[in-house]
């Protein structure tokens, strides 16, 4: 079964030939742009930083142009200072210094950012304050985790909506004919073609995603959860079980892992999830797989363990695994 790993942006390739055509277009990236690290103004537009990359709006209507991410030579998506340099613009990460011209981003090293002195922050809308700009008379102001905004006396939010849900993807899967993503700390988002939708859940923390015939289950930091259409999320109770870390598929059986207990549930029919509590005495798994009818194991302690009946064979340094 494939897995997506974490990751900080999420690329969609398409061409005129379909997604797995001959001759593949320039990826789309898509990324979360609500944090806000700088603004500035320079080349007639009003520049801002992200941590899902720049951001270059129109300076009049102050709507946004285009987003600026790797695939344009910014070495990362979190850019954390702008510097306007006379009629140039310098966009500035952890060692790195990127100059824009032709469209893109050139960059060459520098010394890294010194850490940030604490401050009392300034709270707008539930959120810090990370950034201020006067340009033409009006206030724009920016934010950790709610956007840019222009302020008055009815604030009004420039950046645009649709985004993902979070930069740091845990997981994705194909459920209901959308692309479902969970994130490490900004809950679940779906993709329906066009714009990503969060979804109001009970949870936060997705650590991964299972797509089968009873429904989408999600293994997140507070349990197991299933949903059939994509509205209602139902725990399903795991005894003396609170954080799912890792899911995978195989027919009618999901197995899922906390880190000491190997689940086995059914999907789809009667039955209760049995559990394996430490296999193999571990008592920090990492990962489940199937494989050729066999279950392994992934542990921080253990090495890689592979299920035999109600038996679990260790394949450790000892067994010539670098580490265990």
């Amino acid at each position: 079964m494939s897995r997506w790993r974490p990751t900080l942006l999420v690329l969609l390739a398409a061409s005129s030939q379909g997604a797995w055509g001959a001759s593949a277009a320039t990826p789309t990236v898509f990324t979360n742009t609500l944090s806000v690290q700088a603004i500035a103004h320079a080349q007639g537009a009003l520049w801002v930083a992200t941590q899902g990359g720049v951001e270059e709006y129109d300076p009049t209507t102050l709507a946004r142009r285009r987003l600026f991410t790797t695939i344009d030579g910014l070495p990362t998506a979190t850019i954390r200072r702008l510097e306007a340099e006379g009629a140039n613009l310098v966009a500035i990460a952890d060692g790195k210094r990127c100059a824009f011209a032709n469209g893109k981003f050139a960059c060459v090293a520098s010394a890294p950012l010194p850490a940030e002195s604490p401050q009392l922050p300034e709270i707008f809308q539930g959120s810090r304050v990370t950034a201020r700009l006067t340009l033409n008379g009006r206030e724009i102001l920016g934010t950790a985790g709610k956007g840019l905004w222009l302020l008055g006396k009815r604030p009004r939010l420039l950046s645009p909506s649709g985004g993902l849900c979070g930069n740091h993807v845990m997981a994705m899967a194909e459920f209901g004919g959308q692309i479902w993503l969970g994130s490490f700390d900004e809950g679940l988002c779906r993709f329906d073609g066009d714009r990503f939708v969060t979804v109001s859940v009970p949870f936060r923390m997705v650590n991964d995603l299972a797509a089968t015939q009873d429904g989408l289950y999600l293994g997140t930091t507070v349990g197991l959860y299933r949903t059939r259409d994509g509205r209602r999320f139902d725990r399903i109770f795991l005894f003396d079980t609170r954080g799912i870390n890792n899911l995978a598929a195989d027919g009618d059986t999901l197995w899922a892992t906390s880190p000491a207990t190997l689940w086995k549930i059914p999907i789809g029919r009667r039955g209760l999830p049995r559990g394996y509590w430490q296999p193999a005495g571990s008592h920090s798994l990492q990962a489940v797989d199937v494989a050729g009818g066999q279950v392994w194991l992934a542990t921080e302690d253990r090495g890689v363990l592979r299920m035999t009946g109600k038996t679990f064979a260790i394949f450790d340094r000892a067994a010539g695994m670098p580490s265990s």
